[in-house]
């Protein structure tokens, strides 16, 4: 049966992302394309397929679709993921692909909605609001600069998904934009927002694990990195988190579906992008405006606050619905992507928000979350943690 692909036919478009992936790997399949801007993606008949279809199995988020893709399909294309065997090369692989997610990624699409989205509905860009995104843009490439700069691709020397998962990017040339194309200056001292200050790189008998996630710094003590001994270095706290659970897999709670589990691996996937993107961008938004805001010396806007505050209400209501039938986020069996929900959603009672228990199967998840050891432990160390 040929996979079926439903989208809208543009090269920078996610389902373009995901053609492409089909085609390194020498996959064929049927592209049924999509009206968006008549809302044909909103009829039941399109939320069946939504928007791939591997005879039945259906995925809606296209780096999962693409992952999933890459791990079927491998052997008959293009190598885009890292070897299943080496733990190092995927903490690599998803720390790129985590601040693909969450770095480049909002920027991009802000701009794009200012520029095609906002037309769609009827509305008059705004051209400040663009550039805004486009100078955010630029200090995220000074740092990717300096990282191509040192390597071929973004998680060493070979082609990943990841760097494919750039490429709908592109779009931003259509509105005269030439960030991604022009030549940059690479910057010594960017190399501090990688790694928190003190940390040194070449120091031998540490696995120097440290982050630049405003979120962890509210949440977790850094007294519970794990040390190694040849100096691997990781930054991003989702890719540590995954590391951890790769490498120490055999010990303690299983927190990853099994490296043969396909289909499975595709829905972890799925809800983990669906946790960087949809939940926490709101929620770090929100922080931003009551908490980094004052550190700086300036006033909150507390009417963005409430914007972000109500994003996020919409997204959890997505959220209850789906645990009001299973007990967490991928069935009845916690998975680090349940995890990866504590340090948000617990920085949203630190600045006094309640949203989380507004939502009856949200609050019965997240306190079920919330009393584990693990994190309990961790609350008696650190003052963040409120009672």
């Amino acid at each position: 049966m040929v996979l079926k692909l439903y989208g809208v036919p543009f090269q920078t478009s996610p389902s373009g992302l995901v053609a492409l992936v089909l085609n390194e790997n020498k996959v064929p399949f049927e592209f049924v394309p999509i009206d968006m801007p008549g809302g044909a993606h909103k009829t039941p008949e399109y939320r069946k397929h939504n928007p791939f279809d591997d005879d039945g199995f259906i995925l809606y988020e296209s780096r999962a679709i693409c992952r999933y893709i890459s791990m079927k399909y491998g052997k008959q294309g293009a190598s885009l993921l890292p070897p299943a065997d080496d733990v190092k090369a995927i903490a690599l692989f998803e720390q790129a692909a985590s601040v693909e997610v969450t770095t480049f990624s909002p920027p991009v699409v802000g701009a794009v909605n200012e520029m095609v989205y906002k037309e769609l509905r009827g509305l008059k860009p705004d051209q400040a609001k663009y550039d805004e995104y486009i100078a955010t843009l630029s200090t995220k490439l000074d740092v990717y600069d300096e990282i191509l700069g040192k390597q071929k691709y973004l998680a060493g020397e070979e082609m990943t998904l990841v760097d494919l998962f750039h490429l709908p990017s592109l779009v931003l040339e259509r509105f005269g934009s030439d960030i991604m194309t022009r030549s940059r200056m690479s910057r010594a001292q960017r190399a501090d927002s990688l790694t928190h200050k003190g940390a040194d790189p070449e120091a031998s008998g540490d696995l120097v694990l440290t982050t630049i996630h405003a979120k962890d710094m509210l949440a977790v003590p850094m007294s519970y990195l794990p040390k190694d001994d040849d100096g691997f270095i990781l930054y991003d706290s989702r890719a540590i988190c995954r590391y951890i659970s790769i490498k120490y897999r055999n010990q303690g709670q299983r927190l990853l579906p099994p490296v043969e589990d396909v289909r499975a691996t595709a829905l972890f996937e799925q809800a983990a992008a669906v946790e960087a993107v949809t939940f926490t961008q709101p929620i770090a938004g929100a922080i931003n405006e009551t908490f980094y805001k004052k550190l700086r010396g300036l006033a909150p806007d507390l009417a963005k606050y409430d914007e972000y505050i109500a994003t996020l209400s919409t997204k959890l209501d997505v959220y209850d619905e789906i645990l009001g039938e299973q007990k967490y986020l991928l069935g009845d069996e916690i998975s680090l992507v349940d995890l990866l929900h504590l340090s948000g959603g617990t920085a949203l009672k630190i600045i006094g928000s309640d949203i989380m228990s507004q939502k009856p199967n949200v609050a019965r998840w997240f306190n079920d979350l919330s009393s584990r050891e693990s994190w309990q432990v961790l609350k008696m160390e650190s003052r963040a943690l409120p009672e």
